[in-house]
């Protein structure tokens, strides 16, 4: 039997929840679809496991994750009530991301290079309430993982 680790769950997934659940104090989930969460909240999706480069005991691969959040707002769409606020959420999680771009914790390395990419603010889908604002933002982290 081969051993191996569920590295995109160990290193990515799980700091990542932790990362954004402290920073923000707003639920985590990993709904595909949309399912109201409450107020506010955000959703992690997985979505590719990269090969960059293939080394005689390790692998180096780039992972990326959709990190959504959804806020609930009625009424007419305004600077202050709509815009502002979720841009703020996306500055803040860019800045997050930045200062942990090189990702460890008590000895424990996680990740290197992380980063967010793009954010979208402007998501609109079929199965949404008008009356949430989405922010998308792209998250990507390199890990080398030793193979023995």
């Amino acid at each position: 039997m081969i051993t191996y680790s569920n590295t995109f769950k160990d290193n990515i997934l799980d700091p990542l929840d932790k990362l954004i659940a402290n920073e923000f104090g707003s639920p985590i989930h990993y709904d595909e679809g949309f399912e109201i969460r409450g107020t506010q909240w955000f959703n992690i999706f997985p979505i590719t496991d990269t090969l960059v480069e293939e080394r005689v005991q390790s692998q180096v691969r780039d992972y990326n994750v959709i990190i959504r959040y959804y806020r609930n707002t009625t009424g007419k769409k305004q600077k202050r009530t709509h815009v502002s606020p979720v841009m703020e959420i996306g500055e803040r999680l860019k800045r997050l991301i930045k200062n942990n771009s090189n990702h460890t914790e008590s000895s424990s390395y996680y990740w290197h290079n992380g980063r967010v990419d793009s954010i979208s603010y402007n998501i609109e889908e079929e199965d949404v309430s008008p009356d949430y604002v989405i922010v998308e933002a792209n998250f990507i982290a390199t890990v080398e993982e030793v193979t023995t």
